[in-house]
């Protein structure tokens, strides 16, 4: 199984494990016996205020309470209760879908056997508001109708008034032995209150128009009396039907059902939870031993790496020093030649400076006797005088001749040669040196000029003019060597890539500017023949090269690369065929600490 492979399949096992631990956790969690409590006490409020609730309607309905403000007063207790089971069973079983479908379906039956008991107590409240007004309304209209028909006895006989009186009297004794026995369903006390109904009627004949339009409203609101009654009965047997206690105990079974088949469930999930977690305990404590057991294996791996590591670094060094001493003794015969002509400009200086020293000689060597003639005793003024004469002729012709001045200049001229010598040896010995990496501040700008003195042979063989065009770039932090030594590999490629009998002039233009105000451009550029663009995306890569075997190793730009990448910077080139190629360097000002790399003058 490849690495790619079988890492993607230990990622999904793992994350299966994980899925698997996480849905068996969700099994198990907790249920919330606090909630489930509350809504115990919700459903044992509720339950007990129904069961008062259906003693009140009994009483009234079996007439031991006269007052039906009792049976509609629990109506807005109930819905608040109602309407907080709705949400508390929604919080806590609204995780449980098919619990809180079924009980859901309860709480549904049970608010619509609630909504019905209400709309009953609602009608029932109504009725009873009409019974009360029209039992109010009779002694009233009883007495206004007495004192009518008292203000009429002067024209009737006393007979007539004795009989109304007892019809009156009768009637509503009768009216308040029924409204005290309220509920009772009384056959013989409708018919003796229709029988004195009928009495008073009769009685009212002798009496004025006026008196019997009362008897009429008397009559009419005794009729609504009986007529509410006989409704409000009704109603109170409706509310009797309905059984909301029933659905409230169906419902409180239901939630002990259902906390009982979630409690049994959760049971079974956390012996699968337990026994899952032993395995995945094993299975963790397994890949421990092999993670431990795979360290021990990495640490001699890296140890193995690391000394593996430290002899190619070793090697590297090795290998690259011997690339550039190849290109170093490829060189060589240039170098020569560099070093050749200043040599046998000083050697001609020292030829000519022998020759000036001869009248110096004879000149010293006069001195010297007329030093001698001057000491002795007794002195010679022949000879003095003579030898004096010959110190100023020689003295006159050297000033004359001046050789002093040639001599001075001879000496300049040599000095100049041996420092250019030291030059070109300088930058061999930096060249050839196995590089450990030296960081310090140095300028680009004098970095190329140093590679031009030690590229100079190659330039003038391949006839190559320089154009400089440097920015004032400011010095950047880097191993100095490394740099000058990718420089002389650019310089040298692009003076190879010249064509040496074309009548074009070969230009390199060395160009240095600011990529921005941390980054220093350095650009390269020639008017050669160009890079093939099929060639020119393989330029960088490591052993290749067009040049004919034997001519080129394929690692100077392939170095190149690493050494300008290890300084934090970034190598590009652009290039057309028949027109030129651009290298461009860029580097920050404040690189990195470079990697040990060199730099071969050799593609």
């Amino acid at each position: 199984m490849k690495s790619g492979t079988r890492t993607i399949a230990i990622a999904i096992f793992a994350a299966t494990l994980i899925v698997i631990l996480g849905v068996l956790v969700m099994k198990t969690r907790a249920f919330d016996i606090n909630a489930q409590n509350e809504i115990n006490n919700t459903l044992r409020d509720l339950r007990q205020l129904d069961s008062e609730w259906d003693v009140d309607v009994l009483r009234a309905k079996i007439g031991l309470s006269s007052n039906y403000d009792r049976v509609a007063s629990p109506l807005a207790r109930i819905t608040t209760l109602k309407d907080s089971l709705a949400a508390q069973s929604a919080a806590l079983w609204g995780d449980y879908s098919d619990s809180y479908a079924r009980l859901t379906s309860l709480t549904t039956a049970y608010s619509k056997l609630m909504d019905d008991k209400i709309s009953l107590i609602e009608q029932f409240k109504s009725q009873n508001a009409i019974l009360r007004n029209s039992s109010h309304y009779l002694p009233v209209a009883a007495s206004e109708l007495a004192v009518t028909v008292r203000s009429e006895d002067i024209l009737l006989r006393n007979s007539n008034r004795a009989e109304f009186e007892s019809a009156l009297n009768n009637l509503l004794t009768d009216l308040a032995e029924f409204e005290g026995v309220t509920g009772v369903a009384d056959a013989t006390l409708r018919d003796r209150i229709t029988t004195h109904s009928a009495d008073l009627v009769r009685s009212m004949e002798p009496f004025s128009q006026e008196a019997h339009m009362q008897a009429t409203t008397l009559l009419t609101h005794m009729q609504t009396l009986l007529k509410q009654q006989d409704i409000g009965e009704q109603l109170l047997t409706d509310l009797g039907k309905v059984d909301t206690l029933g659905a409230i105990n169906a419902l409180g079974n239901a939630y002990n059902q259902e906390q009982a088949g979630i409690l049994t469930e959760q049971q079974f999930w956390l012996r699968a939870l337990i026994i899952y977690s032993v395995i995945l305990l094993l299975l963790l404590t397994y890949a421990g031993w092999r993670i431990v057991r795979s360290i021990r294996l990495l640490n001699q791996s890296n140890t193995a790496l690391g000394k593996a590591y430290r002899d190619l670094q070793e090697s590297q060094v090795q290998l690259i020093q011997s690339e550039k001493m190849s290109g170093l003794g490829r060189m060589v015969a240039g170098v020569a030649h560099e070093i050749n002509t200043p040599l046998a400009y000083v050697s001609g200086t020292l030829s000519v400076l022998q020759d000036q020293l001869a009248p110096l000689g004879k000149l010293t060597t006069l001195v010297h006797d007329f030093i001698g003639l001057l000491r002795s005793k007794p002195q010679d003024k022949t000879a003095v005088n003579k030898t004096l004469l010959e110190i100023e002729a020689d003295a006159t012709a050297v000033t004359e001749q001046g050789v002093l001045t040639e001599i001075d200049t001879l000496l300049k001229d040599g000095m100049h040669g041996i420092d250019q010598i030291s030059e070109i040896v300088l930058n061999l010995k930096n060249f050839s040196r196995v590089d450990r990496v030296q960081v310090s501040n140095f300028s680009v700008e004098a970095g190329l000029d140093s590679t031009l003195v030690l590229a100079n042979n190659v330039l003038k063989t391949h006839d190559v003019a320089i154009h400089k065009n440097y920015g004032g770039a400011p010095t950047i932090n880097g191993s100095p060597s490394q740099i000058n030594q990718v420089f002389l590999n650019l310089i040298t490629n692009a003076a190879q890539a010249m064509p040496a009998d074309r009548e074009e002039q070969n230009v390199i233009t060395l160009s240095t500017s600011m990529e921005d105000h941390d980054t220093v451009r350095i650009e390269i550029e020639d008017n050669g023949a160009g890079i093939p663009k099929d060639v020119l995306p393989n330029v960088f890569d490591p052993f290749f090269t067009t040049k004919p075997i034997g001519e080129g190793t394929g690692m100077g730009l392939s170095i190149c690369f690493q050494i300008i990448e290890a300084h934090g910077g970034r190598i590009q080139v652009d290039s057309e065929q028949d027109v030129g190629t651009i290298f461009t360097i860029l580097l920050p000002i404040k690189a990195a600490q470079p990697t040990q790399a060199a730099v071969v003058s050799d593609d």
